[in-house]
């Protein structure tokens, strides 16, 4: 009803009346905050089970108002008590609300391990209550996964695994599928076409804009990773056509995070990596028996055999510009450097 000054009294009386720190509970003291946490969590365990379940009710019922109020700090309080507390044997549904607006709050914060993590347990909590919004957290942790970068897939677990099927859960599993698999046109159809109701949440309406960043970055990691000149033409057309603007964003953002080793030639629309050496064992899988040795896939394989005719050709035009003399070293390695069109 949005009410939240009247929750906020009853959720006062609540706190005096189990004998709880007013203060300490929302969040609102200073340094000391940690040792009467401490001294209360303690005192809720040496009061028995209802002690703690006491404090996770409370704790429930502030996490929800605080997530209504956007209070960061008083939610992160209220959600670190409930984590706390022992000896509390709360109901599945009071558990799984709190472990949900947990992982918002770590959505928010763009800690996505964390979010997974919790959003996986409000699933169990919201399963074993026999509470359907279970579909809606096991939604919001295949995009935390996938926000992660994750490579291992929600559904692998026995307990998505049984709900893969819903109406609901399918198209999140194309969703996966298209992600892993780096279809990027798949990806944003499923998107478009709003199967299953996906956009119909808020929650993960807010979030589309970093999904879609995370796959064409990963789409441009694993197709552009045996070239080093490339036309931001052709990466655009690559991602879907999205504008050559939102290209040279993307890769400066990787430019800077250090996932990428070159510079962008704005003038001539290129991207210009620089070469890796693959006599490298620490880098290159391929040579690596720790990550590759003769296991590796045949994907791998070609990826090396790319690198390496890419290194040959390279070391020839360095050898050809020498033998042409200083003044025509520039544009010859120019013209035998093929760009990606």
């Amino acid at each position: 009803m949005n009410e939240t000054a009247k929750l906020q009294l009853v959720i006062r009386d609540l706190l005096i009346s189990s004998g709880q720190p007013v203060d300490v509970l929302e969040g609102e003291s200073g340094g000391g905050t940690a040792t009467t946490a401490g001294e209360s969590t303690s005192s809720a365990t040496a009061g028995g089970s209802s002690g703690g379940t006491h404090v996770m009710e409370i704790a429930a019922l502030q996490i929800q108002l605080y997530s209504k109020l956007k209070d960061t700090k008083k939610l992160r309080a209220a959600y670190h008590r409930a984590q706390n507390a022992r000896g509390g044997i709360p109901h599945p549904r009071t558990k799984a609300l709190i472990e949900e607006l947990g992982g918002k709050m770590h959505m928010s914060q763009r800690n996505f391990n964390d979010a997974s993590q919790a959003f996986f347990q409000a699933f169990k909590s919201y399963d074993e209550a026999g509470d359907r919004s279970r579909l809606r957290c096991l939604k919001y942790l295949v995009m935390a996964s996938m926000l992660h970068a994750s490579s291992i897939n929600p559904f692998d677990s026995h307990e998505a695994r049984a709900h893969r099927d819903d109406p609901e859960i399918v198209a999140m599993t194309n969703l996966v599928q298209a992600f892993h698999s780096g279809d990027i046109k798949k990806f944003e159809k499923i998107l478009k076409k709003n199967e299953g109701r996906i956009m119909d949440d808020e929650f993960v309406r807010d979030h589309v804009a970093d999904l879609l960043r995370t796959i064409r970055t990963q789409v441009i990691m694993r197709n552009y990773a045996c070239y080093t000149r490339v036309r931001l033409e052709r990466i655009a057309r690559d991602l879907n056509d999205i504008l050559v603007e939102d290209v040279e964003s993307l890769l400066v953002a990787l430019i800077l995070d250090g996932k990428l080793d070159g510079h962008i030639d704005q003038v001539k629309g290129i991207l210009v990596k620089k070469s890796q050496r693959i006599d490298d064992g620490e880098k290159d899988p391929a040579t690596n028996p720790a990550v590759g040795g003769e296991d590796m896939s045949v994907e791998s394989r070609n990826l090396k055999s790319l690198m390496e005719l890419t290194s040959a050709l390279e070391h020839l035009t360095t050898m050809v510009s020498k033998v042409g003399g200083n003044t025509t070293s520039k544009s010859s390695s120019a013209a035998y450097q093929p760009v990606l069109q």
